[in-house]
């Protein structure tokens, strides 16, 4: 039965194959570098009291990997810390009990390795770079103004200097997931354009902030600070949010706000989660209107946008706290109420593929018989009429269905998505609508899915009629094109989107 959508629900994300996936994993830039500073290690090399390598053999590492310095924030830094998430780098006491960088068990089985042990590999690796970006970040700034102070422990200076920051590390993963979803729902909802040909443009950092400063509901924006809103995907009316919706953003907040997204972006970058391109210039707005009418060069302020695996990463997020995130195909095995409820809702070429993956899934006559026994509403006593269609024969449709004349059926509608997703079958459902035509109790619906307006009014008319008298084909197949799924629904729903 269609169910009414007030919100334009999330659309199914498409994914590479594993293999895909896990072959984008090993040439992620931190996975790739954490490999192959493994190798460089040999029988053994010190690390220091951090666990890193000392300075000299740091130095050379990033050399050899024509990698930037040997400071604790730098590539090679990040790398060894990914290595040592992954397993491939790992510390060990050697024979005079000092600590020593080897390589890890994992390096030498890194080869064989399955793309889903890839993928859980390369998470773990992503789950530290995470967990670092955001225990940087709790602060003020970067630094932490009690690191290497010598009185840090003296009471006296302590209320000298009043009370420490707080740490608000729940507050801090609010935002970085409010980030990716964001990121996550921009790419979806653009993949099923027209324009987009699968891929989004990557998001322009300030249209990212703005975002990210406007809350859900405007009255409890906060103010100052980087917010958590987010993009919904929808506004009140359920269509796409515009422009309009963020002109309140003030110029100052937006300007600090496109400087933390920078911050952690460039940190997230490496891991192959997302594409990323910094800033070339500082953010020295005012915006005078609409954000996309700013500044012609407002991709110089920096843009963003999801990885294939970043997809994949804020998907199982988003599923591990309860939030919807389909993906292209969940509903090849799901009953046909399933795939009618959330068509609706979707972009028409988002609906148009999950409609064509659960097609190709059954066979014709069962895909008709089970389409009509949910999309036929008002309808009593056809439920097991419609079940019939899916036998052998018209012939045993009729015989089925003879016993249940005398109970009586009274008339009822196909709901427009289940004439949208038969209209997707074209030429291959006629058979089974015709064996359904057969049926006095389904003669309307099957004629009202075979879209032959004639042939529709001579079945009201004469109650004889025992069938389509000849194989039309709807206004959406007509010359062989098989019609969209979306418009057909939205437009008999209220749902229809510009």
């Amino acid at each position: 039965m269609l169910v009414e959508q007030s919100h334009i629900l999330v659309p199914p994300v498409r994914l590479p194959e594993r293999d895909v996936l896990a072959e984008s994993a090993r040439r992620s830039p931190l996975f790739d570098r954490a490999v192959r500073l493994a190798g460089l290690l040999g029988t053994g090399r010190p690390v220091d009291a951090t666990g890193i390598l000392a300075d000299e053999p740091l130095r050379e590492a990033a050399a050899a990997l024509g990698l930037r310095g040997s400071g604790y924030d730098d590539e090679a830094v990040a790398a060894w810390d990914f290595g040592l998430a992954l397993g491939v780098i790992a510390i060990r006491d050697d024979e005079d009990g000092r600590p020593t960088a080897v390589p890890g068990d994992v390096l030498g089985t890194l080869d064989g390795l399955a793309a889903d042990e890839v993928l859980t590999l390369w998470r773990a690796g992503l789950d530290a770079v995470i967990g670092e970006a955001e225990f940087d970040d709790l602060l003020t700034g970067s630094d932490d103004p009690y690191a290497d102070d010598p009185f840090a422990d003296d009471p006296c200076a302590e209320e000298a200097a009043g009370p420490a920051p707080e740490w608000d590390l729940a507050g801090e993963r609010a935002y970085l997931d409010a980030i990716l979803r964001t990121l996550y729902l921009v790419a979806v909802l653009e993949s099923w354009q027209p324009a987009a040909g699968g891929a989004p443009e990557p998001l322009p950092l300030p249209v990212l902030a703005a975002v990210l400063l406007t809350p859900d509901d405007p009255a409890d924006h906060p103010g100052g600070t980087h917010g958590t809103g987010g993009f919904d995907g929808t506004d009140e009316s359920g269509g796409a949010r515009g422009t309009d919706d963020l002109r309140g953003v003030e110029d100052a907040d937006l300007v600090a706000e496109v400087a933390a997204l920078a911050d952690r972006l460039a940190a997230l970058a490496p891991t192959g989660l997302l594409e990323y391109t910094p800033p070339a210039r500082p953010l020295d707005l005012p915006f005078d209107g609409p954000l996309e009418d700013a500044d012609p060069g407002e991709a110089a302020y920096g843009t963003v946008r999801l990885t294939a695996l970043g997809l994949l990463v804020v998907r199982d997020r988003s599923l591990a706290t309860g939030v919807a995130a389909p993906t292209l195909g969940d509903l090849r095995d799901a009953p046909a109420t399933a795939l009618l409820d959330v068509l609706p809702g979707y972009p028409p070429a988002a609906a148009d593929a999950e409609a064509d993956v659960w097609l190709a899934a059954r066979e014709p006559a069962a895909a008709v018989a089970e389409l009509l026994t949910v999309g036929v509403v008002g309808a009593a006593g056809a439920t097991s009429a419609v079940r019939a269609v899916g036998a052998v024969s018209a012939e045993g449709a009729v015989s089925a269905v003879s016993a249940e004349r005398a109970e009586g059926v009274t008339s009822g509608r196909v709901t427009p998505a289940c004439l949208a997703v038969l209209n997707r079958l074209g030429g291959a459902a006629i058979p089974a609508l015709r064996a359904a035509g057969a049926v006095p109790a389904l003669r309307p619906f099957a004629e009202a899915a075979l879209a032959d307006p004639a042939l529709a009014e001579a079945a009201l008319a004469d109650p004889a009629l025992t069938g389509p008298a000849r194989r039309a084909a709807g206004p959406a197949q007509r010359d062989g094109v098989p019609g969209s799924v979306a418009p057909a629904v939205q437009h008999a729903t209220g749902t229809a989107r510009p």
